[in-house]
């Protein structure tokens, strides 16, 4: 069966999902929006490290007995809260030709209520839905129950933010800025705002997973350690169901097809590009191309865990390209 794993932010917590750049002082000039599905790997593996054996782990995922999507925005209120999917990237192939395109370039993330109702494109400008950080898109009927009786003008998700860092001591470089996301204050208690992300989990290795979740909450994803993505609630796990099946299915993951036969199960896609970080022990992780989330995909996609070198301590490093994938509706 399907699960969610939720946890809380705190506002104004900051995290930095680093992107792909030969420097790396330019690195930390740019994040990501959310933490792909490598990063999330990576960053339970790390945990999991603090408490028990990270290889055996790591097999439970190699073995396919855990698998788990990339790190989306949930945001609630009450007994209300609204799941975020990332924005198909096969909808351009049917985007309607009403000069309105700008305006859904913008949209990075789908509510749940509108990825279970269908892509109904044309209708996004009108009344019937709501755009929160120019962004997310969700139902208006959802954006009045968040704001209702809210002294709220404009409810935020999260905002990119700029901070100056000093150079390494001796070194010859310049300051440098670090972007990151913070997480909004929306100047009410009421509204709560957190990460989650899908998995699927045998018994025994979820377990193990919990445990490496709870960890990730109290030590942080994302950025520096010591004083970035912290200050994090208690996770809070869920079963999960779709309303209903499809023939046609995306992928919530970042995936690295196994063969040729798997590249071809993906019809309509876009890449990008992954690794690359350099150690302190002057080891370099290979950089690797992998299918970004929202494809048109074949259901039986399997995708693959891609070595990329050794890390300080000569164990394989391993970056997640495994196929998670969910139904999408006409």
């Amino acid at each position: 069966m399907m699960k969610i794993a939720k946890i809380p932010l705190e506002p104004n917590s900051r995290f930095h999902f680093g992107e792909f750049n030969i420097d790396v002082n330019i690195a930390l000039s740019s994040t990501s929006n959310f933490a792909h599905s490598d990063t999330l790997f990576s960053a339970l593996i790390n945990s999991y490290n603090l408490v028990g054996d990270a290889n055996s782990f790591v097999k439970q995922f190699i073995n396919s007995q855990i698998n788990i999507s990339s790190l989306f925005y949930y945001i609630k209120r009450g007994n209300k809260q609204i799941l975020f999917l990332p924005k198909p990237v096969f909808l351009e192939i049917d985007a309607p030709n009403d000069g309105h395109h700008k305006f859904r370039n913008k949209i990075g993330f789908i509510s749940l209520s509108i990825w279970n109702q269908g892509f109904n494109q044309n209708e996004w400008t009108t009344d019937k839905y709501r755009v929160i950080n120019n962004k997310f898109l969700l139902l208006a009927s959802e954006y009045d129950t968040l704001i209702k009786n809210l002294n709220i003008t404009n409810l935020d998700i999260f905002s990119v933010v700029q901070t100056p860092k000093s150079p390494i001591r001796n070194s010859e470089d310049s300051i440098f800025y670090q972007t990151d996301i913070e997480i909004a204050n929306n100047e009410s208690e009421e509204i709560k705002i957190g990460f989650y992300f899908y998995y699927n989990a045998e018994e025994d290795a979820e377990i193990m997973l919990m445990d490496a979740t709870n960890l990730l909450s109290k030590w942080g994803i994302g950025g520096e350690k010591n004083n970035m993505g912290r200050v994090l609630g208690d996770p809070i796990f869920e079963n999960f169901v779709f309303d209903k099946p499809s023939e046609k299915y995306t992928n919530i993951s970042l995936v690295s097809p196994k063969n040729l036969d798997d590249f071809n199960k993906i019809k309509y896609y876009k890449t990008i590009i992954r690794g690359g970080r350099k150690l302190r022990s002057g080891k370099q992780y290979k950089t690797v191309r992998l299918i970004k989330e929202g494809a048109q995909v074949l259901r039986d996609l399997e995708g693959q865990y891609i070595k990329i070198g050794t890390d300080s301590n000569n164990n394989p490093a391993l970056r997640n390209g495994k196929a998670f994938l969910i139904p999408v509706y006409e």
